[in-house]
């Protein structure tokens, strides 16, 4: 199954991408059951299954280029949004040294992942204080007799990252419409 894809061993890279390859009718549910998979999965997992991704663009062709292409910007920007710094630059010198150079999507693609890796990497998300947390500063720097000032609401929130890309919209008759294909990249790794 694409969902137990956790390492690039190679060989279940390329069944996944002969999977593809001998569906290749049903590219647009591939490349969206793909898509989804990477923007939903642990950072881990990140890097095996953008590593399918690129086997087919390199292996497969056209269809999936256009389908992954419409795409890849957003989910990038999500994952990176959620990476750190080593994964980024994975994912960079994959755009560059592999997409880019090999002319695997469009260049108007291309260019929106670049400026994706042009921005600065979003800093992690500072945790958060515990409820109590308020409550003992603000009687610890209260002056003597003065009732100390504890917000009601607690501690404002940290800055978040943008919410995660959304699934792909099924078509034509929803989840039940999935074609054997996408049944089968679903349940097949090697």
């Amino acid at each position: 199954e694409v969902q137990e894809l956790k390492n690039r061993q190679q060989s279940k890279i390329s069944s996944l991408t002969s999977l593809a390859d001998s569906n290749y009718g049903s590219a647009e549910e591939i490349s969206n059951i793909l898509l989804d998979e990477i923007v939903s999965a642990t950072t881990n997992r990140v890097q095996p299954l953008v590593s399918v991704v690129d086997s087919i663009l390199k292996k497969v062709g056209k269809d999936y280029k256009t389908h992954l292409g419409a795409r890849m910007p957003d989910m990038l920007g999500a994952v990176r949004s959620r990476c750190d710094a080593s994964l980024s630059t994975w994912l960079e010198k994959m755009v560059s040294m592999s997409w880019r150079k090999h002319d695997l999507l469009p260049s108007h693609t291309l260019d929106r992942l670049d400026q994706i890796f042009a921005a600065p990497l979003p800093a992690p998300a500072a945790p958060m204080p515990s409820p109590a947390a308020p409550m003992a500063h603000a009687a610890a720097v209260a002056a003597p007799g003065v009732p100390a000032f504890i917000p009601a609401a607690g501690v404002p929130p940290a800055a978040q990252p943008p919410p995660p890309m959304q699934p792909a919209v099924p078509h034509a008759g929803g989840e039940a419409s999935l074609s054997a294909a996408a049944a089968a990249l679903l349940s097949r790794a090697g």
